[in-house]
């Protein structure tokens, strides 16, 4: 198997029972108009640890002090897209739409209402029974959203697929 097209770090800042979501520009190629993480590629020789730290940096202003991998990393568009996705629960400063190209929005949302919102990766929405449980580093809640998101990636590859 070749390398993928496009590695991308993906990090979902958390605080207390809210997750901050960017809303996709409804001009951008991939994923327009809907909520996500913040995020983008992997440079050449960055880890995707690295690539979260900058990416929230240049498009939030903020500096990333503690992180947790979401899921193990996740294929989609036909293995053409690596996502690593993140939970951020510490960081500086105050998050701040520095990337208006990119995501037109920031909202932080309750986790109960992300299955309601049109979401680039559908695998976020934590199943129903989750969705009121606080989101923190050590809540169990949070392994049960990264094997729904490594799910929800898996769906929309294999239907891609034609599958």
């Amino acid at each position: 198997m070749s390398e993928p097209l496009h590695r991308v770090a993906m990090g979902l800042l958390v605080t207390g029972e809210r997750v901050l979501l960017a809303h996709r520009h409804p001009l951008r190629r991939h994923y327009p108009d809907c909520w996500d993480g913040v995020g983008g590629h992997i440079e050449a020789g960055e880890s995707p640890e690295q690539a979260l730290v900058r990416e929230c940096q240049e498009e939030l202003g903020v500096t990333v002090t503690r992180w947790r991998r979401l899921a193990p990393p996740v294929t989609a568009w036909a293995d053409d897209l690596e996502l690593h996705p993140f939970v951020v629960d510490a960081w500086r400063g105050t998050p701040t739409n520095l990337a208006p190209d990119e995501h037109d929005d920031l909202a932080w949302v309750d986790p109960g209402t992300l299955g309601s919102l049109r979401l680039a990766h559908p695998g976020l929405a934590p199943p129903r029974h989750d969705r009121h449980e606080p989101l923190s580093m050590r809540n169990p809640g949070f392994a049960r959203v990264g094997d729904s998101c490594e799910a929800g990636v898996y769906r929309v590859t294999r239907e891609s697929r034609g599958g």
